[in-house]
């Protein structure tokens, strides 16, 4: 007889799927039949697992985190080559994993979870907005950009290519792993480039 899997091991797997599942249904379609039967467990089973459905969700910002927040924050000396490392890290993770492009960038992950699991998705976008601030605000005290463009507008363009690199890279084959990267680089390049050209 096989082994009961470890129950964090389930858990894990259940929120890795409630994380796939949402990506293209959305979370107000994810119903625990289907994340049931996406895992292989009868309904009943998931709730040896979690209480109800807002832990699940909890436990699915938990892998979103995990996922979008590896190697973070980047510990580069030059501001640039902060930025330059965190926007290959998100573009590399969205492409690889497409469901988080379709919760990265709106707001349903933190309208259905519980109270501290929206406080926690409001943290994983704050702690990544005020990296790039710093990184941007260094970089401009080091002449390596123009201080007449105010950051909060490089900020919005950084995260607007990274947010256009995530869906141009749905054209490409996930496969190969040379057009994706260098898909990427030719978005920072122009993106270095732009920043740059602003002193």
């Amino acid at each position: 007889m096989a082994q009961r899997r470890d129950t964090e091991q389930r858990k894990r797997e259940i929120a890795a799927a409630a994380l796939r599942l949402a990506g293209t249904k959305g979370f107000h379609k994810l119903t625990t039949s289907m994340l049931a039967k996406e895992v292989g467990l009868s309904d009943g089973a998931i709730f040896r697992h979690f209480a109800n459905k807002k832990e699940i969700i909890d436990a699915t910002i938990l892998r979103f985190e995990e996922l979008l927040m590896q190697d973070f924050p980047p510990t580069d000396a030059h501001p640039l080559q902060r930025l330059r490392a965190l926007f290959f890290q998100r573009v590399r993770v969205l492409c690889a994993y497409p469901e988080l492009r379709a919760i990265a960038f709106n707001s349903q992950l933190s309208l259905i979870a519980s109270e501290e699991g929206a406080k926690h998705v409001q943290s994983i976008v704050q702690q990544t907005k005020l990296f790039i601030r710093q990184c941007l605000l260094d970089a401009q005290q080091e002449r390596m950009i123009g201080d007449d463009i105010p950051v909060e507008i490089f900020l919005s363009a950084f995260i607007g290519v990274i947010r256009g690199a995530a869906l141009q890279a749905t054209t490409l084959t996930h496969d190969d792993t040379s057009s994706i990267e260098q898909h990427i680089e030719t978005l920072w390049s122009g993106l270095e480039q732009l920043l740059r050209r602003s002193k």
